[in-house]
């Protein structure tokens, strides 16, 4: 998967403000070889090499971001990997696909929940997660001249495939997660003006739910600025002044979320993973009674959770922290106060995913978040 790494040499400007996640819809870039033919049964085809590359690389007028754009999935051909594009989405949505459709590695460039001008890329393995320190220190070895990595030739050149399909699965399998209709529940979503914009709406929508969408309209600049799980108050806000049952605010790339309940109070992720907790011990299908957190989360949070006969461990902080111990200790549920959840060792953090619980939860949460609150 060198491609990645020659991408990032030849074109460092991938990292510059302009490439921050944009409103593409299904466009691709012209100058881009796409085959005639979808893979068949949308599923990517055999290879020695694939790479599924999610980049929001798309004109928006400025005659500026037009000279500059680079032609990005060339890179990952010349050096014989065959890229496959899935156009504006979310980092779960990559780490879903890469997995599922059994790619090498995963490619997401996006500025997370930091301004435009602090652009950059995720770097997932082919079970999407995040790559190991070794490789990413390979990576940076490239981009600083330190590394050389030979250039494909005649029948070793990849290609390119629009796998707009991809995305596309995977708010199907959003949708499919769910076992309850939400007919006729108001929700209201901040998107940030970020990757969720052309996912979270479709996905509430097909569960019944009356949605109403605020920061919906990405041109680039605008990701996270006054908006989305960052600026939680505008979603605060709206969901009282229009008399909403429920309220979800997004990072840009869409694997942290926040909530805010009917009265306007936020639900941080300590709320959102206890909720978690709570609801699975009392199925039995919290494995070891185990809940794994970072030193930054709430005591109220480790107090409640002993009470209700949950046992808390702590990690350093940081998401790569929370998902060794759970890879390590077979656990099944942990995450960040900073409002990142992980259901399963094996899943990146996913913001629109984790809504389903947080609904299906409201009745016991008025119960349950009373004592904590």
């Amino acid at each position: 998967s060198t491609g990645a790494l020659r991408a990032l040499a030849v074109h460092p400007q991938l990292l510059d403000p302009p490439y921050a996640v944009r409103d593409v819809g299904e466009a691709r870039n012209p100058r881009t070889p796409v085959p005639s033919d979808p893979p068949a049964g949308d599923d990517a085809p055999s290879g020695e090499d694939r790479l599924p590359l999610p980049c929001a690389l798309e004109d928006d007028g400025a005659s500026r971001v037009r000279r500059r754009k680079p032609d990005c999935p060339r890179e990952f051909m010349a050096s014989g990997a065959d890229a496959y594009i899935m156009h504006v989405t979310t980092t779960p949505s990559v780490a879903y696909i890469t997995r599922v459709d059994d790619f090498d590695c995963g490619i997401m460039i996006s500025a997370s929940h930091n301004p435009y001008y602090d652009n950059g890329i995720k770097l997932l393995n082919g079970n999407g997660e995040k790559m190991d320190e070794e490789t990413i220190l390979k990576v940076e070895d490239y981009i600083d001249g330190k590394l050389e990595i030979p250039v494909a030739e005649r029948e070793d050149i990849g290609r390119t495939v629009d796998y707009v399909a991809g995305r596309n699965r995977y708010i199907g399998y959003l949708i499919s997660m769910s076992k309850y209709s939400f007919k006729n529940v108001k929700v209201g979503l901040d998107v940030a003006n970020g990757a969720a914009w052309s996912i979270a709406k479709g996905v509430f929508d097909a569960l019944g739910a009356k949605t109403y969408v605020i920061n919906a309209e990405p041109d680039g600049y605008n990701i996270n600025t006054d908006c989305g799980s960052t600026h939680i108050e505008h979603l605060q806000k709206f969901v009282v002044e229009n008399g909403l049952d429920v309220g979800f605010a997004y990072d840009g790339d869409a694997d942290r979320c926040l909530a805010v309940d009917e009265k306007g109070n936020v639900v941080t992720g300590d709320h959102i993973i206890y909720m978690y907790g709570c609801y699975m011990k009392e199925r039995g299908k919290l494995a070891n009674d185990t809940i794994v957190a970072t030193v930054m989360s709430n005591l109220g949070f480790f107090l409640m959770a002993e009470k209700y006969g949950i046992h808390m461990e702590q990690t350093k902080v940081g998401d790569r922290f929370v998902y060794e111990y759970m890879r390590a200790h077979d656990c099944r549920l942990g995450g960040e106060a900073s409002a990142r959840c992980r259901r399963e060792a094996r899943l990146h953090g996913d913001a629109v995913r984790q809504r389903t619980p947080r609904l299906a939860c409201k009745a016991p949460r008025q119960r349950i978040l009373q004592p904590y609150g």
